[in-house]
């Protein structure tokens, strides 16, 4: 079986190492593959981009303090209100920011994983009533 599969993986794209053992009636294949730059910039970005969004939930966090402060503050006389209006307003722009990543990083892993798995096709489901005519094809844009 271990056979087999090496001769069907063999022709794999980037494929750079295959290592097979079995013992036992239990086998294993090992691939190796050469990381190209779409990648390797993918896994950047989506480091980049975690790291982007720990920074934006420590200023939320600090944020949400002055919050505090401030309407404390204006509690005692010592502000205006406009004044905890906008830090309110410097709060919300910082959650859509954070929304804004998380939803930017999810494109990045989608992006990260189409670039380890490269194309597929896929058949489209047949709906009662309609015959099967095309396929849907995704290849990798790269």
């Amino acid at each position: 079986i271990i056979e087999r599969q090496e001769e069907a993986l063999k022709g794999l794209q980037g494929l750079t190492k295959m290592e097979s053992s079995s013992y036992n009636s239990f086998g294993e294949v090992t691939l190796s593959f050469e990381l190209d730059t779409v990648v390797e910039d993918a896994l950047l970005r989506e480091q980049q981009q975690r790291a982007f969004i720990e920074s934006l939930d420590k200023q939320l966090a600090l944020s949400k303090q002055v919050i505090g402060r401030v309407r404390d503050s204006y509690l005692y006389g010592v502000v205006d209100y406009l004044r905890v209006l906008d830090v309110l307003i410097t709060n919300q722009n910082l959650e859509r920011n954070r929304l804004t990543a998380q939803r930017e990083l999810i494109d990045d892993r989608i992006a990260l994983c189409r670039a380890l798995a490269g194309g597929w096709t896929l058949e489209r489901p047949v709906v009662a009533g309609e015959l099967p005519t095309t396929r849907i094809t995704h290849v990798n844009p790269e």
